[in-house]
């Protein structure tokens, strides 16, 4: 009898790493940017910056050039995305949500390549969720694995990226800390082609 040969036809995957960088220099930073003033898209609740380019915040440019870009890079690299003789620009905004906050499924097409860092993630304070954009509807699952699931939970964790193909649907679950004034702080960000 023939064995069953998989063929991987499409591939969805989350690329995670962790940072060394001193994060509350980033915490100082966006302390000193308005937060009166924020855009609602998918957030429910919380505090969302309006878009930045690099070159706005010292602190953030440096985890960027030193750190983010290496990763975004190696990654385009294994996508096989041509970027020579293109301008990509990186596209960024803050989120802090704050207790009972949360972001509405969503996506970040239109980019190339979208990723989150985390600066500040306290316990229970909301896991990123990825959905599988399929109407696929087996039953009598014995166990949830990476070919019938719906759905992914990843527990952010301070200090790391996150990097995604932008086209994945994700929502962020309710900030559910014990204490009302922890919040959680994140830099999100989309690569674009000009």
């Amino acid at each position: 009898m023939n064995h069953l040969k998989q063929i991987n036809m499409f591939i969805d995957s989350i690329f995670e790493t962790e940072i060394e960088f001193n994060n509350s220099l980033l915490i100082d930073t966006i302390n000193n940017i308005n937060i009166n003033e924020s855009r609602v898209l998918s957030n429910e609740g919380g505090w969302q910056s309006y878009l930045y380019d690099l070159k706005t915040h010292q602190a953030i440019d440096d985890l960027f050039s030193n750190k983010i870009i290496y990763y975004t890079n190696a990654l385009l690299d294994k996508y096989k995305i041509n970027i020579s003789n293109k301008k990509i620009r990186c596209r960024y905004w803050i989120n802090v949500n704050y207790k009972y906050s949360y972001n509405r499924l969503h996506d970040h097409s239109g980019s190339i390549l979208s990723g989150i860092y985390y600066i500040k993630v306290p316990t229970n304070s909301g896991k990123l969720v990825f959905h599988k954009d399929s109407s696929n509807s087996l039953t009598d699952i014995t166990e949830y694995n990476e070919y019938n699931s719906k759905v992914y939970e990843y527990e952010p964790k301070e200090n790391k990226l996150l990097l995604f193909s932008p086209y994945l649907k994700h929502e962020v679950l309710q900030n559910k800390t014990d204490d009302a004034d922890d919040k959680r702080i994140s830099i999100a960000f989309n690569l674009v082609i000009d």
